[in-house]
């Protein structure tokens, strides 16, 4: 008898020899709450089968599906499916707002029962108490089987979340999993991006700071999705909020692609990137792969026709860069 299965036996025996299940700890959470905030999720599932309201904030103003987006530790899409859709996602208070829009305003009381509460189904709209969705603390924790299940429960997808990011940003962010769309060896994990765009996610989104999802992509290295956005209109030769565009981070790259490098090149040119647009410091994408050794890059630079003969930032010239870093120049022949 494995620990979880010894759990839910003794708490089934305890509640039938006349337990409280309506027992609450000191700071004011119940069992339901109280199992969510520590991962207890056969219990969770136990309760909830018990009626128990998923509505109610804990003392820390989270909701039960807001524990289960947050928890990455195995899959919980099934338990997830315990979550039914209700009418409550549309109600609405006197003022126009959703019960839960008015409810995150004074979140650190309990909201009580909700009207419509006698299914198990949690509200994917309820908010923790700075703001967040659970299918914004989904992205956030990369717990895509849950933003899966969200999307297709009709969450606002072009909603930001409490430190400016939308959900697309989250996944241009990770670089855990295999992105690919359109593809013919496409399968279900993949296709994430694609579901997004098909839900009608705006792909012109921009976080707090001002980056796009591409730049937040060439930003992590994610050049696997940068190839695939390329697909859509975008302007190449935009600085970051760092200073770079796509072209200096590709330019700046250390570590393995993902992507043929001189077909991804050629194509960051074919879709109107300028070899000759500086950085913020006044480094073009010649200076800057020269300062991280990636002579690959440096040579399809050169071949464009880049001025070899200016000095970067730090007064350097590229033959400089070479002489310094002999050992990485054989590398790359």
């Amino acid at each position: 008898m494995d620990s979880m299965e010894s759990i839910e036996k003794v708490f089934r025996f305890l509640v039938n020899r006349g337990a409280d299940i309506t027992v609450r700890t000191p700071e004011g959470d119940n069992l339901l709450q109280l199992a969510a905030k520590h991962k207890n999720w056969p219990v969770v599932e136990l309760m909830l089968k018990r009626r128990a309201s998923p509505y109610e904030p804990d003392s820390e103003g989270f909701s039960v599906i807001h524990r289960l987006a947050e928890y990455t530790g195995r899959n919980l899409s099934a338990l997830f499916m315990l979550f039914n859709k209700t009418a409550v996602m549309t109600s609405r208070t006197p003022s126009g707002e959703t019960f839960f829009t008015a409810c995150s305003k004074t979140w650190k009381h309990p909201c009580g029962e909700i009207p419509g509460s006698g299914s198990k189904g949690a509200n994917p709209r309820l908010r923790s108490s700075v703001g967040d969705t659970a299918l914004h603390l989904a992205a956030r924790h990369n717990n895509w089987d849950i933003v899966e299940r969200l999307v297709e429960h009709g969450c606002d997808l072009n909603e930001p979340d409490s430190e400016g990011f939308y959900v697309l940003h989250r996944l241009a962010q990770t670089a855990q999993r295999r992105l690919v769309w359109w593809s013919s060896r496409e399968t279900p994990e993949d296709t994430l991006f694609r579901t997004l765009l098909n839900k009608g996610t705006n792909v012109s989104v921009r976080t707090s700071a001002g980056d796009s999802v591409i730049q937040l992509a060439a930003k992590d290295g994610n050049w696997k999705i940068v190839e695939r956005l390329l697909e859509l209109e975008w302007d190449l030769n935009e600085l970051d909020s760092e200073g770079y565009n796509v072209l200096h981070r590709f330019a700046q790259t250390t570590r393995q692609t993902q992507v043929q490098d001189d077909i991804f090149f050629s194509t960051l040119l074919n879709k109107g990137a300028d070899v000759s647009v500086q950085c913020r410091t006044s480094d073009t994408a010649l200076h800057l792969s020269a300062k991280c050794n990636n002579w690959k890059i440096a040579r399809f630079l050169a071949h464009q026709g880049c001025d070899m003969n200016q000095p970067d930032s730090e007064g350097c010239y590229i033959l400089y860069r070479i002489a310094q870093e002999v050992d990485g120049c054989r590398k790359d022949r």
